[in-house]
Protein backbone atom coordinates (compact mmCIF):
# COMPACT_ATOMS: atom_id res chain seq x y z
CA UNK A 1 0.00 0.00 0.00
CA UNK A 2 3.20 2.06 0.19
CA UNK A 3 4.15 1.86 -2.99
CA UNK A 4 0.86 2.57 -4.22
CA UNK A 5 0.47 5.62 -2.50
CA UNK A 6 3.48 7.09 -3.77
CA UNK A 7 2.35 6.01 -7.37
CA UNK A 8 -0.77 7.92 -6.74
CA UNK A 9 1.15 10.73 -5.65
CA UNK A 10 3.06 10.93 -8.33
CA UNK A 11 -0.03 11.72 -10.45
CA UNK A 12 -1.57 14.06 -8.11
CA UNK A 13 -4.04 11.43 -6.36
CA UNK A 14 -4.08 9.81 -2.39
CA UNK A 15 -5.93 7.00 -1.66
CA UNK A 16 -9.00 9.16 -1.06
CA UNK A 17 -9.36 8.82 -5.19
CA UNK A 18 -8.87 5.28 -5.10
CA UNK A 19 -11.99 3.41 -6.19
CA UNK A 20 -11.23 -0.02 -6.70
CA UNK A 21 -8.80 -2.33 -5.42
CA UNK A 22 -8.19 -6.04 -6.67
CA UNK A 23 -5.45 -7.70 -4.37
CA UNK A 24 -4.03 -11.13 -5.11
CA UNK A 25 -2.98 -13.22 -2.10
CA UNK A 26 -1.51 -16.12 -1.22
CA UNK A 27 -3.67 -18.11 1.03
CA UNK A 28 -1.31 -20.45 2.06
CA UNK A 29 -4.47 -22.80 3.67
CA UNK A 30 -5.00 -20.36 6.29
CA UNK A 31 -8.62 -19.33 6.51
CA UNK A 32 -8.12 -15.84 8.36
CA UNK A 33 -5.59 -14.95 5.35
CA UNK A 34 -7.94 -12.40 3.57
CA UNK A 35 -9.02 -10.74 6.64
CA UNK A 36 -5.28 -9.99 7.73
CA UNK A 37 -4.79 -8.56 4.61
CA UNK A 38 -7.44 -5.99 3.88
CA UNK A 39 -7.02 -5.39 7.58
CA UNK A 40 -3.92 -4.02 6.75
CA UNK A 41 -5.18 -2.18 4.05
CA UNK A 42 -7.82 -0.48 6.09
CA UNK A 43 -6.06 2.19 7.85
CA UNK A 44 -4.84 3.51 4.58
CA UNK A 45 -8.77 4.53 3.50
CA UNK A 46 -11.51 6.33 5.10
CA UNK A 47 -15.03 6.25 4.27
CA UNK A 48 -16.95 6.60 1.61
CA UNK A 49 -13.42 3.88 0.61
CA UNK A 50 -12.90 2.23 -2.42
CA UNK A 51 -14.53 -1.14 -3.57
CA UNK A 52 -12.32 -4.14 -2.97
CA UNK A 53 -11.95 -7.77 -4.39
CA UNK A 54 -9.96 -10.70 -2.99
CA UNK A 55 -8.65 -13.49 -5.28
CA UNK A 56 -6.81 -16.08 -3.65
CA UNK A 57 -4.07 -17.94 -5.05
CA UNK A 58 -2.08 -20.57 -4.50
CA UNK A 59 1.77 -19.21 -4.83
CA UNK A 60 3.52 -16.06 -6.43
CA UNK A 61 6.36 -15.97 -7.83
CA UNK A 62 10.00 -14.81 -5.75
CA UNK A 63 8.27 -15.24 -2.49
CA UNK A 64 5.35 -12.57 -3.01
CA UNK A 65 2.53 -13.22 -1.47
CA UNK A 66 0.56 -10.14 -2.55
CA UNK A 67 0.06 -8.31 -5.54
CA UNK A 68 -2.43 -5.32 -5.54
CA UNK A 69 -3.89 -3.37 -8.17
CA UNK A 70 -5.81 -0.08 -7.76
CA UNK A 71 -8.01 2.45 -10.19
CA UNK A 72 -8.30 5.58 -8.94
CA UNK A 73 -10.55 8.78 -10.66
CA UNK A 74 -9.91 12.32 -10.93
CA UNK A 75 -11.59 15.06 -12.52
CA UNK A 76 -10.31 16.64 -15.69
CA UNK A 77 -9.56 19.71 -13.56
CA UNK A 78 -7.15 17.75 -11.40
CA UNK A 79 -9.54 18.10 -8.41
CA UNK A 80 -11.38 15.37 -6.59
CA UNK A 81 -14.35 13.93 -8.17
CA UNK A 82 -18.02 13.45 -5.98
CA UNK A 83 -18.56 9.89 -5.33
CA UNK A 84 -21.47 7.74 -3.40
CA UNK A 85 -21.13 4.78 -1.23
CA UNK A 86 -23.91 2.34 -0.31
CA UNK A 87 -24.31 -0.18 2.20
CA UNK A 88 -26.77 -3.05 0.59
CA UNK A 89 -29.03 -3.05 3.19
CA UNK A 90 -27.05 -5.97 5.27
CA UNK A 91 -26.97 -7.95 1.49
CA UNK A 92 -23.72 -7.79 0.18
CA UNK A 93 -20.64 -9.48 0.74
CA UNK A 94 -19.73 -9.94 4.07
CA UNK A 95 -15.98 -10.21 3.14
CA UNK A 96 -16.22 -6.19 2.20
CA UNK A 97 -15.41 -4.44 5.91
CA UNK A 98 -15.37 -0.76 6.68
CA UNK A 99 -14.58 2.05 5.33
CA UNK A 100 -14.54 -0.15 2.28
CA UNK A 101 -17.84 0.18 0.13
CA UNK A 102 -20.12 -2.84 -1.33
CA UNK A 103 -20.67 -0.33 -4.29
CA UNK A 104 -19.48 2.94 -5.28
CA UNK A 105 -20.40 5.65 -7.69
CA UNK A 106 -17.72 7.55 -8.70
CA UNK A 107 -18.32 10.36 -11.68
CA UNK A 108 -20.58 8.24 -14.31
CA UNK A 109 -18.86 5.05 -12.66
CA UNK A 110 -20.30 2.57 -10.87
CA UNK A 111 -18.09 -0.34 -9.21
CA UNK A 112 -19.65 -3.32 -7.27
CA UNK A 113 -17.20 -5.46 -4.73
CA UNK A 114 -16.70 -8.49 -5.55
CA UNK A 115 -20.04 -10.68 -4.33
CA UNK A 116 -20.37 -14.01 -2.57
CA UNK A 117 -22.69 -16.19 -1.68
CA UNK A 118 -23.06 -15.69 2.24
CA UNK A 119 -25.09 -14.48 4.62
CA UNK A 120 -24.73 -11.40 6.84
CA UNK A 121 -23.19 -13.95 9.38
CA UNK A 122 -20.77 -14.43 6.98
CA UNK A 123 -21.76 -17.86 6.51
CA UNK A 124 -21.93 -19.63 3.30
CA UNK A 125 -25.10 -20.59 1.24
CA UNK A 126 -25.49 -23.68 -1.24
CA UNK A 127 -21.92 -24.39 0.07
CA UNK A 128 -19.79 -26.50 -3.03
CA UNK A 129 -22.73 -25.69 -5.67
CA UNK A 130 -21.59 -23.13 -7.89
CA UNK A 131 -25.32 -22.48 -9.96
CA UNK A 132 -27.03 -22.17 -6.86
CA UNK A 133 -24.40 -19.70 -5.47
CA UNK A 134 -23.99 -17.90 -9.05
CA UNK A 135 -27.97 -17.04 -9.06
CA UNK A 136 -27.37 -15.38 -5.38
CA UNK A 137 -24.79 -13.29 -6.03
CA UNK A 138 -25.93 -11.79 -9.35
CA UNK A 139 -29.36 -11.60 -7.65
CA UNK A 140 -27.07 -9.34 -4.78
CA UNK A 141 -25.07 -7.15 -8.11
CA UNK A 142 -28.50 -6.31 -9.36
CA UNK A 143 -29.90 -5.14 -6.35
CA UNK A 144 -26.84 -3.04 -5.56
CA UNK A 145 -27.25 -1.44 -8.72
CA UNK A 146 -31.02 -0.79 -8.48
CA UNK A 147 -30.11 1.29 -5.59
CA UNK A 148 -28.30 3.86 -8.14
CA UNK A 149 -31.66 3.23 -10.47
CA UNK A 150 -29.73 0.72 -12.64
CA UNK A 151 -30.14 -2.30 -14.34
CA UNK A 152 -28.23 -5.09 -15.48
CA UNK A 153 -28.16 -3.59 -18.76
CA UNK A 154 -25.87 -0.76 -17.51
CA UNK A 155 -23.23 -3.43 -16.73
CA UNK A 156 -20.26 -3.03 -18.79
CA UNK A 157 -17.92 -5.33 -17.57
CA UNK A 158 -18.50 -8.88 -15.45
CA UNK A 159 -15.41 -10.46 -13.65
CA UNK A 160 -16.11 -14.05 -12.42
CA UNK A 161 -13.31 -15.76 -10.40
CA UNK A 162 -15.02 -19.53 -9.30
CA UNK A 163 -13.79 -22.71 -7.87
CA UNK A 164 -14.05 -25.70 -10.53
CA UNK A 165 -12.04 -28.43 -11.65
CA UNK A 166 -11.90 -26.22 -14.81
CA UNK A 167 -14.01 -28.92 -16.69
CA UNK A 168 -15.97 -27.50 -19.95
CA UNK A 169 -19.62 -28.21 -18.68
CA UNK A 170 -18.80 -26.43 -15.39
CA UNK A 171 -17.66 -23.50 -17.00
CA UNK A 172 -20.77 -23.53 -19.61
CA UNK A 173 -23.11 -23.70 -16.79
CA UNK A 174 -21.53 -20.85 -14.85
CA UNK A 175 -21.17 -18.95 -18.22
CA UNK A 176 -25.65 -19.82 -19.11
CA UNK A 177 -26.23 -18.21 -15.55
CA UNK A 178 -24.70 -15.33 -15.48
CA UNK A 179 -25.31 -14.70 -19.20
CA UNK A 180 -29.28 -15.12 -18.47
CA UNK A 181 -28.75 -11.89 -15.99
CA UNK A 182 -27.91 -9.55 -19.40
CA UNK A 183 -29.74 -8.93 -22.64
CA UNK A 184 -27.60 -8.07 -26.34
CA UNK A 185 -25.44 -6.70 -26.15
CA UNK A 186 -24.47 -8.14 -22.91
CA UNK A 187 -21.22 -6.87 -20.92
CA UNK A 188 -17.57 -7.99 -21.43
CA UNK A 189 -17.24 -10.85 -19.26
CA UNK A 190 -13.94 -12.55 -17.95
CA UNK A 191 -14.58 -15.87 -15.93
CA UNK A 192 -11.51 -17.00 -13.82
CA UNK A 193 -11.19 -20.80 -12.32
CA UNK A 194 -9.15 -21.04 -9.54
CA UNK A 195 -8.31 -24.53 -7.11
CA UNK A 196 -10.34 -22.55 -4.14
CA UNK A 197 -11.67 -19.44 -2.64
CA UNK A 198 -11.73 -17.39 0.31
CA UNK A 199 -14.25 -19.73 2.19
CA UNK A 200 -14.82 -23.08 2.83
CA UNK A 201 -17.60 -24.38 0.29
CA UNK A 202 -17.46 -20.64 -1.65
CA UNK A 203 -17.59 -21.30 -4.97
CA UNK A 204 -17.84 -17.49 -6.70
CA UNK A 205 -17.13 -14.55 -6.30
CA UNK A 206 -18.23 -11.84 -8.90
CA UNK A 207 -17.70 -8.17 -9.55
CA UNK A 208 -19.09 -5.83 -12.14
CA UNK A 209 -18.46 -2.39 -13.18
CA UNK A 210 -21.12 0.05 -14.63
CA UNK A 211 -22.03 2.86 -16.28
CA UNK A 212 -25.22 4.57 -17.08
CA UNK A 213 -26.59 4.82 -20.59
Amino acid sequence: MEHVGRILSEHGATFDDVVKINSYYVDGGQDDAWCRSIDACRAFFRSPGPVVTGIPLRWLPNGLMIKTEVIAMLGEDGRPLARRSLSGAGDTSTLVPAPFSPALQCGDMIYVSGQVSSDAKGTVLDPDALVPQTHTVMGKVRTLLAEYGLSMDEVIKVNAFFKSGGTAEELNDNLRVRSACFTDPGPATTGISLPALTDQGMMIDVEVTAMPR
